[in-house]
């Protein structure tokens, strides 16, 4: 009676192996039973099933993927390098003085102030 009531507790696999250890004692049945799991859970990591589908992506996808991923990246972009607006450029009026034509016996302040020049180093 025991013996019956502590197979129908195990799983269904396990159970028709041991049925028909009919003359085998209870502790060796455990014993069998414990190898018989270990074995079967070792299997089931091991193994995959054969019906397991493939994913596969088209190539449009990827496109759109890809075409996404760039926008997004040209979005960071634009706020990690935010163009300054209202950025005024030179006056073409004001042209530099070249380094060329540049008098060094001159200082800077003589140069740009020219007589309105008050400070000498």
């Amino acid at each position: 009676m025991l013996r019956s009531l502590w197979l129908q507790k195990l799983p269904q696999h396990i159970q028709e192996v041991l049925v028909i250890l009919e003359e085998v004692h209870l502790d060796k049945l455990a014993t069998y039973a414990d190898k018989i799991a270990e074995r079967a859970m070792v299997s089931a990591i091991t193994s995959t099933s054969p019906n397991a589908s493939i994913s596969t992506i088209s190539t449009s996808e990827v496109s759109a993927l890809t075409e996404q991923i760039s926008k997004l990246i040209a979005k960071v972009d634009a706020r990690q390098f935010p163009r300054k607006k209202g950025r005024r450029s030179r006056s073409s009026s004001r042209t530099r003085e070249s380094s060329r034509t540049r008098d060094e016996s001159i200082c800077y302040y003589h140069r740009r102030f020219k007589d309105k020049a008050k400070y000498i180093f």
